[in-house]
């Protein structure tokens, strides 16, 4: 996982990026817990972690969230957490439960929320319900 960011600042060898110039200039950095850490204390304005590539190599992802937002809440911290590389929708309401202030979702993962295979056989069930009830009378 590389870093990505913007803005003015000074470069650690891992390619974080803070300063007095991080805040405010469009920062953004994809981080572990200890390096969302340090560039909150840096002052940058985002930290991003990429959640679907984390699951991929076999980290968990959404628990690196549940951290970030825990130590960001203990600290203070105002940059905000931008939950990215979703890729169900489990990530979308684990993030949201654990405070992330954005979260990037793909349209096919918008479509998972709302036609959920489960409700479909329920409402299709219920109608046919309805039809053997409605026939009674």
């Amino acid at each position: 996982m590389g870093p990505e960011h913007s803005g003015e600042g000074a470069h650690d060898q891992g390619g974080a990026q803070g300063g007095p110039n991080a805040r405010g200039k469009g920062h953004k950095d994809q981080r572990h817990a200890c390096q969302a850490l340090l560039v909150a204390k840096a002052g940058a304005s985002y930290v991003s972690p990429f959640v679907g590539r984390l699951d991929d190599v076999s980290e968990d992802g959404m628990r690196l969230v549940e951290d970030i937002v825990s130590m960001y809440l203990n600290f203070n911290f105002k940059t905000e957490i931008i939950v990215a590389s979703i890729r169900h929708p489990l990530h979308v309401t684990t993030a949201a439960a654990a405070g992330a202030h954005v979260a990037t979702i793909p349209a096919e993962v918008l479509e998972k929320m709302w036609k959920h295979p489960l409700t479909e056989k329920g409402i299709a069930q219920f109608k046919e319900d309805y039809k053997k009830t409605a026939g009674n009378k």
